[in-house]
């Protein structure tokens, strides 16, 4: 195989692992945000004890935590042989 190709596949893999790094950092974030408002409305509404918050607050840590494993953990760890990188180039 010619050396532009494996240039051409390692780029192509730092790539893939930036958009997916960007996309797992842009649902963490918007669900650390809805978790925050909806604590937030948690108190405002119920005004629960201390015990509670910190349920709350070990359930969205716990969530997040889920997520970076489900969506950053795992892609970035999957295998990406030069086969599957080419057949994707060639679709393009």
């Amino acid at each position: 195989m010619p050396p532009e190709l494996f240039n051409l596949f390692g780029r192509l893999r730092r790539r893939i692992r930036g958009v997916v790094a960007w996309r797992s950092a842009a649902g963490l974030a918007a669900g650390l945000g809805l978790a925050f408002w909806l604590g937030m409305a948690a108190d405002w509404f119920f005004e629960p004890p201390p015990t509670v918050r910190l349920g709350m607050i070990l359930a969205g840590g716990a969530a997040a935590v889920a997520w970076l494993a489900r969506t950053l953990a795992a892609p970035l760890l999957r295998a990406m042989p030069d086969r599957e990188l080419a057949l994707l180039v060639e679709q393009r």
